[in-house]
């Protein structure tokens, strides 16, 4: 008897033992786990001494944090040799984004470092100072002609889609991006597959479901391109019935990132190519304010188009918090670090030695 009543004891203090030893692991582990909130996440391998030193930072000195509810968007196969991001070129004499090129390559290059890296540009201008630079960066130049009235945001379309028409079965992923004020923290291929097609609603607010952001810009780009303008087609009037500034507001579309499968990509400039109204090609700003009154009109809805706002995997104009003491880029929100930022990245970012 005395000895069944021991073994009960016994069982009873173990149990408070072992919860008391659960409770205080459970309480350092939680006090750890927001220690490690911000996390150094990429390597030091790929880049140089004179990147690592210089005012720019380095991708091997960014703290980055893509942990627990932080990863959610990296679902999917890493880049390789059947992905490739494309830009387009054309020489620009008042605006040298040069400057600026190597620290947005050098972001292409750590966070997709398999897939294939292009750029169209035309045959006028590939003995350009600028297409030899882009070849010193190791970017396949592809050439092409034509559409010389066009703006290259509009002929860049064009050329895209002849090129990937003619190279679908190499490539199983697209990323298509502005060459000048788009840069990536991480694998932006793993966060998509092939059966998506995704481009970027012009919004800066991180996560909001409400952002109805109407730039002047874009106000003046609509105006001209199809209010004040005789040169209105047939299919021009048929994307401007019953639209008005007000209407587009909503969904305000940015051109400069379009990112999907290659055949979705496909089906999308091929819609887009049919809509170009040659006569107002030349205007910059004209591809945005198309792509605009297309996804108001549903052009795209046979082939899933999606509409993303700011978020964690993409976003335009966001405002992340950056500390140059300890070079964390995080968003305010939820302590996650961008995978893709176009616009408004870091000031410091930009001077380069």
């Amino acid at each position: 008897m005395k000895f069944t009543l021991f073994i009960k004891i016994y069982a009873l203090l173990y149990l408070i033992f072992i919860n008391v030893i659960y409770l205080y692991y459970f309480i350092f582990n939680k006090k750890k786990i927001n220690k490690l909130k911000i996390n150094k996440f990429f390597s030091d391998t790929n880049l140089s001494s004179k990147q690592a030193l210089g005012k720019y930072p380095g991708y091997n000195n960014l703290h980055l944090n893509y942990l627990y509810e932080c990863s959610k968007y990296f679902k999917y196969p890493k880049n390789s040799n059947e992905d490739i991001v494309i830009f387009a070129y054309t020489y620009r004499p008042k605006k040298d984004f040069f400057k600026v090129f190597e620290n947005i390559i050098d972001s292409f290059r750590h966070s997709v470092p398999n897939a294939e890296i292009a750029c169209v540009i035309p045959k006028k201008d590939l003995k350009s100072k600028g297409a030899k630079f882009l070849e010193e960066f190791g970017i396949n130049l592809i050439p092409f002609k034509g559409y010389e009235d066009y703006n290259i945001v509009t002929s860049r379309y064009v050329a895209i889609y002849h090129f990937l028409r003619l190279n679908s079965n190499k490539y199983k992923r697209v990323f298509l991006s502005d060459i000048d004020d788009v840069y990536m923290f991480n694998d932006i291929f793993s966060t998509f597959n092939e059966h998506e097609i995704i481009i970027n609603k012009q919004c800066p607010k991180f996560e909001s479901d409400k952002c109805n952001f109407l730039f002047p810009i874009d106000e003046r780009w609509f105006n001209r391109s199809y209010i004040i303008n005789d040169n209105n087609t047939k299919l021009d009037l048929k994307l401007i019935k019953d639209i008005g500034k007000n209407k587009i507001n909503p969904h305000v579309i940015n051109g400069g990132i379009i990112f999907g499968g290659t055949k979705k990509v496909l089906k999308f400039l091929k819609i887009f190519n049919k809509y170009i109204n040659p006569d107002k090609a030349k205007d910059f700003g004209y591809d945005q304010v198309l792509i605009t009154l297309l996804v108001s009109k549903k052009r795209f809805s046979s082939i899933g188009l999606k509409l993303e706002q700011c978020t964690q995997r993409i976003c335009f104009r966001s405002n992340v918090k950056y500390n140059l003491n300890t070079t964390k880029i995080i968003y305010r929100k939820n302590m996650c670090s961008p995978i893709v930022l176009h616009k408004k990245t870091p000031i410091n970012w930009k001077t380069i030695k």
